[in-house]
């Protein structure tokens, strides 16, 4: 039996399989061009807005994501002219097959009739840049991550070999992680699960893109670990905000920002991307977004869709909130 620390996890390995011990914060790496100060943004004293003389969404890297299980997509019409990468999320693969657990032998659950491997190769086809992914987990508590500690080797295994079957077929690029349940008895189990998954995908050049998709409420305890452990592999940490929901016109934005900065602080900001989590978002997401993107806090957005074969990318207005100065968006401390 042998005690060992790897990818900042500590664990016993013997006959029976991995335990684990307990997580160890892994040193974080300093960030180039990542302000340390919260506060990157500098109200003006007198206005109570933000300079602008600085911002520039030029030649950025902007990602818009989707979210859907139909094809839908396949629709897109008016792109905005900042967007530089579409990525489509395809929801979901589960390890699961209707009664219970494959215990890592994923399953596509897209309506796989109508987006099927010619309609992906013919979108993007037409959308160079685009980019598909397969999204792994499940919705609400629905098909929760659940792996004993004695099955950790065998969920890697069957989960890297049923991924690799489904992103060949359907000429996928990448994978991203979308638990909102996860049922472990530590939380190690989960971080080294799926950073190894992860990271055999990346190495084995299956995939180009990983990557991860939290909530607020989850973060702490699971993904922000993960992406500390596996930083190298994962190019994207996509921000759900189903913590704020129930926003009303009655919302301000720095309301939502202060509930915002304490997780996506500890992101680098080229992988950050903005997510909500219910259909449709309410208009200030999008207002927020633009604060976010305009000021190179964020990287992109996501949104989820479920129009069984009518588009929900964003209507005109939308687009032209997101292409629009700064300025109209009023009033904002922006106190980040």
């Amino acid at each position: 039996m042998a005690r060992s620390i790897y990818g900042g996890l500590k664990y016993i390995r013997g006959r029976s399989g991995v335990r684990f011990l307990h997580t160890i914060p892994k040193q974080r790496k300093k960030i180039s061009g990542v302000c340390s100060s919260p506060k990157f943004l500098t109200p003006n004293p007198n206005t109570c807005q933000p300079h602008i003389s600085h911002i520039s969404m030029a030649g950025s890297k902007i990602v818009f994501r989707e979210y859907t299980n139909d094809d839908s997509f396949t629709k897109l019409t008016d792109i905005p002219k900042d967007v530089s990468e579409i990525q489509v999320a395809l929801t979901f693969a589960r390890d699961y097959d209707g009664v219970g657990s494959t215990q890592g032998k994923f399953i596509p659950y897209w309506d796989t009739a109508i987006v099927n491997p010619d309609v992906i190769a013919n979108f993007k086809s037409k959308y160079p840049s685009a980019k598909v992914l397969v999204s792994i987990g499940n919705n609400k508590r629905h098909f929760p991550f659940k792996i004993d500690e004695d099955r950790v080797t065998a969920w890697i295994n069957a989960a890297t070999e049923s991924l690799t079957r489904i992103i060949k077929e359907y000429n996928l690029d990448g994978i991203d992680v979308y638990y909102e349940d996860i049922e472990v008895s530590n939380p190690a189990i989960f971080v080294h699960c799926i950073g190894e998954l992860i990271k055999t995908l990346k190495l084995n050049k299956v995939i180009t893109r990983a990557s991860i998709s939290p909530n607020i409420e989850i973060n702490d305890n699971f993904y922000r670990s993960l992406h500390q452990n596996f930083e190298d592999h994962i190019d994207y940490v996509n921000l759900f905000l189903s913590v704020v929901e129930n926003l009303t016109g009655n919302t301000n934005q720095e309301e939502v920002l202060e509930k915002l900065k304490p997780t996506l602080n500890q992101y680098p900001p080229i992988k950050r991307l903005l997510g909500y989590s219910s259909i449709p978002p309410p208009p200030i997401f999008f207002v927020v977004s633009k604060i976010l993107l305009s000021h190179s806090f964020i990287n992109g957005i996501s949104l989820k869709v479920t129009s069984f074969s009518i588009t929900y990318f964003p209507p005109q207005w939308i687009l032209d909130l997101l292409q629009s100065p700064l300025a109209i968006l009023g009033s904002c401390k922006c106190n980040l």
